[in-house]
């Protein structure tokens, strides 16, 4: 393929450009005698922790604009600061995702049916995930042992933003657009 890509060749939703991931085991073995020794001996703990960049989403206007009977592949238009209303009466929305800082429905009046946006051209912010596993083993008979383990996941409880429902839609009589960040804790 020479020259410009089309605007439906794209990056994968799984697309992922970085991913640290980092574990460890430590293993308290026998520690001291008496008491103290029964209670401190024969632990475990292995921590798991993930930092991960943010992964593609489309971004859909949530109208049909290019009259195809479907809102599920209709994208919104890139456009300038200092553009004014369309034909069809729909404004300028500001928003992050968009290159040049705003967006605009797509309007047939004005002879475009499709928007010029690539398709999944947003990106969800990194997420955070930790794990830890605690075990302890206990010593039956000679050689023999019994283990009990409890796998703890998001111990510290740190919000992810999971899915973004990317739709610029109309928010009421208005006629205001937005984009919607539908947030769910992974």
């Amino acid at each position: 393929m020479t020259g410009t890509p089309p605007r439906s060749a794209s990056n994968s939703t799984f697309d992922q450009r970085h991913r640290l991931v980092l574990s460890g085991v430590y293993q308290s073995g026998k520690v001291g005698e008496g008491f103290t020794g029964k209670v401190l001996s024969n632990w475990t703990l292995a921590p798991i922790i993930e930092v991960s960049s943010g992964r593609p989403f489309n971004i859909l206007t949530g109208t049909d604009r290019n009259f195809n009977f479907s809102t599920n592949t209709d994208r919104p238009l890139v456009v300038p600061a200092g553009t004014g209303t369309n034909a069809c009466g729909d404004p300028v929305v500001a928003n992050s995702f968009s290159p040049t800082g705003f967006f605009q429905l797509p309007c047939f009046l004005n002879g475009t049916f499709n928007g010029n946006l690539g398709r999944n051209s947003g990106t969800r912010p990194y997420t955070v995930f930790t794990d830890l596993r605690v075990g302890r083993s206990f010593p039956l008979a000679n050689r023999v042992r019994l283990e009990g383990t409890m796998d703890v996941f998001k111990p510290h409880q740190q919000f992810n933003r999971g899915g973004c429902e990317s739709t610029v839609h109309m928010r009421d009589s208005l006629r205001r657009h937005s984009i919607r960040d539908s947030s769910s804790s992974d």
